[in-house]
């Protein structure tokens, strides 16, 4: 581990079995981590993944608020939605 203390504190704040998932990405068929994992690594993917789901969950929230129905085409983001059934 390359910073013991940081890891300490990061896990006050971040539940160790939140961050479980995160670091199985890193597991060999052995059981140990692949070499050069490291703890920051894992929460770099963590909070990648926790920003994107933020964004999504903002983007469907806007969505849901137009009340979007069959067929209809929405632009957002620079992106096209077509909604169908």
């Amino acid at each position: 581990m390359e910073d013991e203390e940081f890891a300490a504190e990061t896990l006050t704040n971040i539940n160790y079995f939140r961050l479980a998932h995160y670091f199985s990405l890193y597991l060999q068929e052995d059981g140990k981590y692949k070499e050069g994992t490291k703890f920051k690594e894992v929460l770099r993917v963590y909070d990648f993944d926790r920003k994107l789901r933020s964004l999504l969950m903002g983007a469907l929230e806007e969505l849901e608020e137009l009340g979007i129905q069959d067929g209809d085409t929405v632009r957002m983001y620079g992106l096209r939605f077509d909604y169908y059934k």
